[in-house]
């Protein structure tokens, strides 16, 4: 059998999911995909300040032989992520205007991003 792998402590930044989408709202949750995958969702527009993690969480591995204990029979590990801030490209907006012939009019196009 393979070991159990929990979630220790949730990141306080950005949002864990299983690997089908289901959230992990709470600490000492079973991570439930064969190969132990998770899912992280930070917020949008979400980046690390320069040299600095974005956020931290923890697991723990269990025997599989074993219920879920909380001492120190199991092992440990954290993991810590880091968002590099990205220069999103700018989103034309579409427009159409119509001018009467002779007449003069000027336009602007806003960029988004």
């Amino acid at each position: 059998e393979t070991p159990k792998v929990f979630i220790f402590d949730l990141p306080d930044r950005g949002n864990l999911y299983q690997m089908d989408g289901t959230p992990i709202l709470h600490p000492n949750t079973q991570i439930m995909s064969p190969l132990h995958k998770l899912i992280f969702v930070p917020p949008k527009d979400a980046f690390s300040d320069i040299g600095q993690p974005y956020t931290e969480f923890s697991y723990f591995v269990t025997d599989p032989n074993k219920t879920m204990v909380y001492d120190t029979e199991y092992d440990t590990g954290r993991v810590t992520i880091y968002i590099d801030a990205v220069n999103d490209s700018p989103t034309a907006i579409s427009s159409r205007t119509s001018v009467p012939s002779g007449f003069n009019h000027s336009s602007t196009l806003y960029l988004v991003g």
